[in-house]
């Protein structure tokens, strides 16, 4: 499923690591309707990761309808694991 326009933003870690923590992000909020291959409409990933942030990508999938393109909405979190001695 091709993804499209990635929003990216740079997330800062409420306390610094000793060094990169291991971070996992996800897909929240999916939307509820459409065809059944929009489930994996968004994509979340995150980059550049250091000990005091990293930037956090999500891209929704384009749908061509009556009214145009439009993109799936949706939410992504994160979780990092780490420590910070």
């Amino acid at each position: 499923a091709g993804c499209t326009r990635p929003q990216r933003r740079r997330i800062a870690f409420a306390h610094e690591f000793a060094r990169p923590p291991a971070v996992a992000v996800g897909a929240a909020r999916l939307p509820a309707a459409g065809a059944p291959a929009t489930v994996d409409g968004i994509t979340a990933r995150a980059e550049e990761v250091t000990s005091k942030g990293f930037t956090l990508v999500c891209a929704g999938s384009a749908r061509t309808g009556a009214a145009g393109t439009s993109f799936l909405a949706g939410a992504c979190g994160w979780l990092a694991v780490g420590t910070s001695e």
